[in-house]
């Protein structure tokens, strides 16, 4: 009764309220900050959506059950990897960064993403029959819908020339483009976490651009420098189930952007987009990788595109609660932010990225990141961190303090835990001195003396 009496504070209060009144209130409040956190459905800004890009996504998911992002998503990844290697670099410190994308399309079944793959390939299948130039290679990298089922399996589709044992010439293939549509990603997952796959290992070397050398003394297929770029379909249920923390910590999931899609409005009849508007699109397509084939290019930085870089590279590399999931599946986010805003770039047909190519990149880096956050419900991960960063600020506070009343000479952890031991036991203590000392710039430095004393310094003057 009295949680109901404390929702209606002008109601009448009871002889007992009066009694009680003096006792530690209860934090409801915060309780339910924890317990109940909303899910928040993803979105991606429209800022993500410029030019050409957004008109196709426009058009083509305009009246049917296709979704938007997944449209431009998709899109994206064939234009990265339409891109031949070593066409389109931005430096890197001693080494450079090219676009090659990865994705996974989280819906429900039957929610619409095999109808947003058709949708996304017809203006393809339509930009390469009206491409009527003359190229070194095809302007549309292939494209491989059988999905992955063995690490040597992608290697022989994109083999080096070679010869057999009796020394017969193997023809191999000289477009190392590949882009491959997993239906199934759950399957990969299933397959990637076999105790005798090589798949895992293969799709981060992929993802890396690294060649993929002979695996065995029987099976001598090599492929250099392959150029793949991997869309996988999935529903969330299946995601969150059949990940383990060796795919999730490892490496291997951070290298697929993760497109949380909802369900789109029912169409029976869906509309058929304009002939006249689908092949004006697919000739701008066609003209943009006209465009990067023709010479090579090493992009330049504006001012601007330097200065919000500088600007949000912190956050970029801070995305997620520490050692969450969400962090680690976050950990390649200023990798994707880069090569989105290669990609916008390239889409303006600009040897220079400026800031409104890496705003738009930024708003596919927040929708990955609420992607994660709803498919694997990490808001409450937020909380229980920010709770932590208090209380070792807390502590730092008590350090410092503490100090000071020495005359700048070391504390150690009594007379710490006596200055904050009414607020935080123990173990929150140990937690946050180890907090402090893994930050980048650690402002404290705990050294064991005899007996097992530890010793605590500041890194710097207060």
């Amino acid at each position: 009764m009295n949680y109901f009496k404390n929702l209606f504070p002008n109601s009448k209060k009871s002889n007992k309220d009066e009694v009680n009144k003096n006792e530690a209130p209860v934090l409801k409040d915060k309780i339910f900050e924890i317990n109940h956190v909303t899910k928040i459905r993803p979105v991606l800004d429209p800022l993500g959506l410029p030019g050409l890009i957004g008109d196709i996504s426009h058009l083509l998911s305009s009246g049917s059950e296709a979704s938007e992002e997944f449209i431009a998503a998709h899109s994206l990844i064939r234009i990265s990897i339409s891109i031949p290697r070593g066409y389109i670099t931005l430096p890197y410190g001693a080494t450079f960064t090219e676009p090659r994308l990865n994705a996974i399309f989280v819906q429900s079944t039957g929610g619409g993403k095999g109808v947003s793959e058709k949708q996304t390939n017809a203006i393809f299948n339509l930009a390469g029959e009206l491409n009527n130039t003359e190229q070194p290679i095809a302007l549309h990298a292939r494209i491989h819908s059988g999905g992955l089922s063995t690490g040597e399996g992608i290697s022989y589709e994109l083999r080096d020339d070679s010869t057999d044992s009796k020394g017969n010439f193997i023809q191999g293939q000289n477009d190392k483009r590949l882009i491959v549509v997993e239906a199934e990603f759950a399957n990969l997952l299933a397959k990637c976490n076999q105790k005798t796959s090589i798949l895992s290992g293969i799709i981060r070397k992929l993802f890396d651009g690294e060649s993929l050398e002979p695996l065995t003394k029987t099976d001598r297929t090599s492929c250099t420098d392959p150029h793949v770029g991997i869309l996988g379909h999935i529903t969330a249920t299946e995601l969150v189930s059949r990940l383990d923390d060796t795919s999730i910590y490892n490496g291997f999931l951070n290298r697929f952007t993760i497109c949380c899609g909802m369900p789109q409005e029912l169409q029976p009849f869906p509309k058929i987009p304009c002939p006249d508007k689908m092949a004006e699109l697919a000739k701008k397509l066609n003209d943009v990788l006209i465009w990067v084939n023709q010479e090579k290019r090493v992009l330049g930085m504006s001012d601007c595109y330097r200065e919000l870089w500088e600007d949000k590279y912190a956050y970029l590399k801070q995305l997620g609660a520490k050692d969450s999931i969400e962090q680690s599946l976050l950990t390649r986010a200023p990798h994707y932010a880069t090569m989105y805003a290669m990609l916008f770039a390239v889409l303006d047909k600009s040897n220079v990225i400026n800031s409104s190519h890496l705003t738009s990149a930024l708003a596919w880096i927040e929708y990955w990141h609420q992607s994660i956050i709803y498919i694997f419900d990490t808001e409450k991960d937020k909380i229980n961190a920010n709770e932590k960063s208090k209380i070792a600020n807390d502590v730092l506070q008590s350090i410092e303090n503490l100090i000071k009343q020495n005359n700048g000479q070391p504390t150690d952890r009594t007379p710490l835990q006596k200055a904050v031991g009414k607020k935080y036991n123990s173990q929150q203590v140990s937690d946050a001195l180890q907090s402090l000392q893994e930050m980048p710039k650690p402002p404290i430095k705990i050294t064991v003396h005899a007996h097992n004393r530890q010793v605590i310094s500041l890194t710097k003057n207060i």
